[in-house]
């Protein structure tokens, strides 16, 4: 008999739950979307409407020329902080959002090379950036604005690459595939408020920030489009690497290229990447970024011998010098 009460109450439990879920994913869905509505008064700098789309955009500083931060794959506007503080006072310098990351406009198909110049440059038009400009290309952002170099090159007066993609990357090191199954799955469930109810992204935001930054871009991450604008990044940038073309020749453009100085073996800490891969990649990566270096024959190349992939958080100072003194060039030979 007591063991069919307890039969019982278990059944009961169970139904109880059962018809609990829908009010519980509710409950997640409202707390979601009144959380990334309470988020959006932190916002920084301006959203500005191109088409039917809003761009993230922060500007500091005076002056010309501007420069224009593009970020790395998955990066959005934090990631030049740093930067920005360090050149605001020289001259007027730029960052924004790519579609589907930071405070942009959600995206929902792959981002291409080709989408990116053309977004940028209708973001630049839209907000009266017109002046003279310098583009910075961290990691994926090198092939977006070396893109963009390509297809709008008026007003474009130098150019900083920083440890950036090679457009036949894929095709010379031995890259293992990227596995997108956590983001598919992130993007399925993020409107149930769960990835922010558990803090999932906590780890994700830059150790070296302060706590206000650390709270500003765990907010970009807590969005509910934000795991759908990773694997929409990804998809495009796979599909640009796939063409396999060579990077575009600029002429004698002023170019600046900056390179980790660190090995790949010091930058990644997981025990489970092959050998084969670590081998390779400090074997190649170093000469497609001396071919990057050769794009322009008005070229320097440096290496930021203390820092990974990301110099412009691990080494700030290299990228700042760097920028101010084509700032200070440009300003020479046109005063």
């Amino acid at each position: 008999m007591k063991l069919k009460v307890f039969r019982i109450k278990i059944c009961s439990y169970r139904l109880l739950l059962i018809s609990s879920l829908p009010l519980l994913v509710l409950l997640g869905a409202l707390y979601q979307y009144s959380s990334e509505e309470a988020d959006k008064s932190f916002i920084p700098g301006q959203l500005v409407t191109v088409e039917k789309n809003q761009f993230h955009l922060l500007c500091r500083g005076s002056g010309s020329p501007l420069i224009l931060l593009e970020n790395g794959l998955w990066g959005s506007y934090p990631d030049w902080l740093y930067t920005i503080e360090g050149l605001d006072d020289t001259t007027k310098i730029c960052a924004y959002d790519r579609l589907g990351l930071g405070w942009s406009s959600s995206n929902h198909q792959p981002t291409r090379a080709s989408d990116v110049a053309k977004n940028l440059k209708g973001l630049l038009e839209a907000a009266g950036k017109n002046e003279p400009t310098i583009l910075v290309g961290f990691s994926a952002g090198g092939l977006y604005v070396r893109e963009y170099l390509h297809q709008y090159p008026e007003n474009i007066v130098g150019m900083l690459l920083i440890d950036s993609s090679h457009e036949q990357q894929a095709f010379r090191r031995l890259d293992p595939p990227k596995d997108l199954s956590l983001e598919i799955f992130c993007d399925a469930v993020a409107w149930t408020g769960i990835a922010r109810l558990l803090g999932l992204f906590d780890n994700y935001v830059e150790k070296s920030f302060s706590r206000v930054l650390h709270e500003d871009q765990l907010r970009s991450y807590n969005r509910t489009q934000f795991c759908s604008g990773l694997v929409m990044q990804s998809e495009g940038f796979v599909m640009d690497l796939m063409e396999n073309r060579a990077p575009t020749d600029m002429g004698s453009l002023p170019l600046v290229v900056i390179s980790a100085g660190k090995s790949i073996r010091e930058q990644i800490v997981n025990d489970d990447v092959a050998d084969d891969f670590l081998e390779d990649y400090d074997k190649v990566h170093p000469q497609l970024q001396k071919e990057l270096a050769l794009l322009s024959t008005n070229s320097t190349h440096l290496v930021a011998k203390n820092s990974g992939h990301a110099v412009q958080l691990e080494s700030p100072d290299v990228v700042i010098n760097a920028l101010r003194n084509m700032v200070l060039e440009h300003r020479s030979k046109n005063p």
